[in-house]
């Protein structure tokens, strides 16, 4: 380089405060090229050449590991133009532009300013959320900073922005810390998680349209008003991790608030320190303040419930969501959820067989003072529960068995006796068969427990009261009806019933199965009376080699064949 040269890039590089961000971002791809070339001859030549020490092995390790962190590119990743902001990369006035035809197509861009009405577009993304983050850990914005804003769909507003941006001053200030070496000998992990909900939506926009806007006392976020609105439509999230990356995550559509639960849930199971920092908020004109507690009520029993990992993981977390219900539960190591459309849905989702003890916990909002809610609340791991509630001539029964699995149905009630005495005389039966057929059975002498459930009127919780176990009458005093179920078969099942020591078969009788034993049971009561009868015993002889047996696999067919047959009784 001649003299004229040298003496024209010192005067370039004395003047370094006053470039843009587009001069920067320019120099530092020019070192970034050098930098990974120089990391990549040190490795090639260290392995090929073997003199490679363990200690300058990790080293090299850190090393490859901070220029990644630095300057490596990949989605959602807020890119760092420079490793600390420059005077001149600070604008008086800059343009954040939704752009885009459709709602597929659509993502934001951010100019600066080059003169009159004019914009140099200097960053591209999915979201407004990380424009705008962009800008501000590169030093391109402060508060000072004019911003012009332009949109079609989104109800984004300026007001809202530097709400957003005064946020991050305070939960993320720049420059960030250095990191420590040591960061750098573990794989990433999440520091702090900053989030923004509904970023430029209002969740009830189109009520308000129509001049509705709240139409009860209902002010559950996730259940709102007399329409079941969830009022988190959208959500942002802005993730440091130990490396000091940043990057940005959407989540959108009608899962948006249960995938970002799972993630976080997720997330936090398999953290190996201390859980990452977790701050919501919500600045849209829209009901922002019952949003942000909502969500924050949420995470906080959400942990609650998972606190003591070793024995939380298994428990089921039931959360109401608009008209739909949904359970979160750790299976395969990992954090699934299921969905239900309405309260029938879920009791047939928790009537599943469950491998280990599985308590369920409800949220505070979603029928935390239920029926329901009360009766696992009494629920205790080991134990096979009945619990009744009497309603003049019916009675609604739920049996949680010994891993939490329930089985829910209704009966006709004549008294407690004849309610209780026959489940009593099942529950020996199978408990024998379990006993004696599997080695897992593992439940304590006195096995059932009884709870009637007592109404308290208005909109308090019942109350669940113990009863004493039933005694079991003479042997003559109840009409036994046996029950064997075939599985395994090619179509469906074959059942054999046997009431008063006489046989009906499934591959007799066919479909006029049941309607045969409800006459020959009618034939045995004085006056035909139509009370309803029961399964004193079950067997499941034919699952036993490939199916691990529980208590609820028995409850489940016994429910089936006396609903069916009482349906009959009833008619």
């Amino acid at each position: 380089m001649n003299g004229v040269g040298t003496m024209a890039s010192f005067i370039n590089l004395d003047s370094r405060d006053n470039w843009k961000i587009t001069r920067v971002s320019q120099e530092q791809n020019q070192l970034v090229n050098e930098l990974t070339h120089s990391y990549r001859f040190i490795s090639d030549f260290a392995r090929k050449h073997s003199v490679q020490p363990v200690a300058d092995a990790n080293e090299l390790s850190i090393l490859g590991r901070k220029l990644y962190a630095a300057y490596e590119r990949k989605t959602g990743k807020i890119d760092r133009v420079g490793q600390a902001a420059m005077p001149g990369t600070l604008e008086e006035k800059i343009e954040i532009r939704e752009c885009g035809q459709t709602a597929d197509q659509r993502y934001w861009q951010v100019g600066i300013a080059t003169g009159g009405n004019e914009y140099e577009v200097v960053n591209k993304a999915k979201t407004a959320l990380e424009v705008l983050a962009w800008c501000f850990i590169n030093g391109v914005i402060d508060l000072t900073t004019h911003i012009q804003l332009e949109q079609d769909s989104s109800e984004l507003t300026t007001y809202e922005l530097h709400d957003i941006l005064m946020m991050l001053h305070q939960l993320m200030p720049q420059p960030l810390p250095k990191p420590p070496q040591q960061n750098f000998l573990h794989v990433a992990s999440p520091l702090q998680y900053v989030v923004v909900v509904n970023m430029g939506i209002h969740p009830m926009a189109d009520l308000r349209k129509k001049g509705v806007q709240r139409l009860s006392d209902r002010n559950n976020a996730l259940d709102y008003s007399g329409v079941s609105r969830n009022l988190v439509v959208s959500i942002d999230q802005l993730t440091l991790n130990s490396w000091n990356e940043v990057t940005c995550q959407a989540y959108e559509g009608p899962l948006a608030l249960l995938d970002f639960l799972r993630d976080h849930l997720q997330s936090w199971s398999t953290r190996t320190g201390p859980a990452a920092r977790l701050d919501i908020r919500c600045f849209s004109a829209g009901y922002a303040t019952t949003i942000q507690m909502r969500m924050d009520q949420l995470f906080e029993d959400l942990f609650a419930c998972y606190s003591v990992w070793e024995t939380d993981r298994q428990k089921r977390y039931i959360l109401k969501i608009g008209q739909q219900y949904c359970c979160f539960q750790y299976t395969d190591d990992h954090f699934r959820y299921r969905i239900f459309d309405n309260h029938n849905a879920l009791l047939a989702g928790l009537e599943q067989h469950q491998t280990s003890y599985s308590p369920v916990i409800f949220d505070r909002y979603s029928m935390g003072d239920s029926e329901l809610a009360a009766v696992y609340k009494s629920c205790r791991k080991g134990f096979i529960q009945f619990f009744f509630r009497v309603n003049e001539e019916t009675a609604q029964i739920y049996v949680v068995d010994e891993n939490g699995a329930l089985i829910q149905y209704q009966t006709g009630f004549y008294n407690q006796e004849n309610l209780l005495v026959p489940f009593q005389r099942f529950v020996e039966s199978i408990m024998a068969r379990l006993d004696s057929a599997s080695p897992h059975a593992n439940l304590p002498e006195n096995r059932v427990r009884y709870y009637e459930i007592v109404p308290q009127g208005g909109k308090r919780p019942p109350t669940i009261e113990s009863r004493s176990a039933p005694q079991s009458g003479g042997a003559n005093s109840y009409l036994h009806i046996r029950a064997m179920v075939e599985t395994g078969t090619v179509v469906a099942p074959h059942y054999s019933l046997y009431c008063d020591n006489k046989e009906f078969s499934s591959i007799e009788y066919g479909s006029k199965l049941y309607s045969r034993i409800v006459e020959h049971v009618l034939s045995l009561r004085k006056n035909g009376e139509r009370y309803p009868c029961y399964i004193t015993d079950l067997d499941l002889s034919t699952q036993i080699a490939t199916d691990r047996l529980s208590c609820f696999h028995f409850l489940y067919y016994k429910k089936n064949l006396e609903g069916s047959l009482n349906k009959l009784l009833s008619g």
